[in-house]
C-alpha cells in the first residue's frame, strides 16, 4: 500500500500546485457570493470580477489549469444570473441591490 501511494504521490506531484491555486480562487469566489461583508449586489459583482480578473493575469503552469480558468470565465460571462446570488433559499432578498 505505502509502496502504491508513493508512486500516486510522485505522479501527481507537478499538479499540486495548479490543484492549490485553483481550489484558493474557488474558496474566493465561495466567500465573495457569501456576501458576508453585506456587500451590494453591484458591490459583489465588482468583487468577483476584481477575482476574474486576477486569474486571468496570473501565469497557469499547465493545461488543465488554463482550461480550468477559461471555463470559469466562460460560465460566468455566459448570462450568470447575479440577481438569484442575492436570494436566500426561501426566496426572500437578502440584500439591497
Amino acid at each position: 500500500m505505502r509502496a502504491f501511494l508513493t508512486k500516486g504521490l510522485a505522479q501527481t506531484a507537478a499538479l499540486w500546485s495548479d490543484v492549490t491555486l485553483g481550489y484558493a480562487w474557488v474558496y474566493r469566489a465561495a466567500h465573495i457570493l457569501a456576501n458576508h461583508e453585506n456587500q451590494t449586489m453591484a458591490q459583489m459583482r465588482q468583487t468577483y470580477e476584481d477575482l476574474l480578473a486576477e486569474m486571468e493575469q496570473t501565469l497557469t503552469s499547465s493545461e488543465a489549469l488554463t482550461t480550468m480558468l477559461a471555463t470559469f470565465r466562460n460560465v460566468i460571462t455566459s448570462g450568470f444570473p447575479w440577481p438569484l446570488l442575492l436570494l436566500r433559499p426561501d426566496g426572500s432578498a437578502t440584500h439591497q441591490q
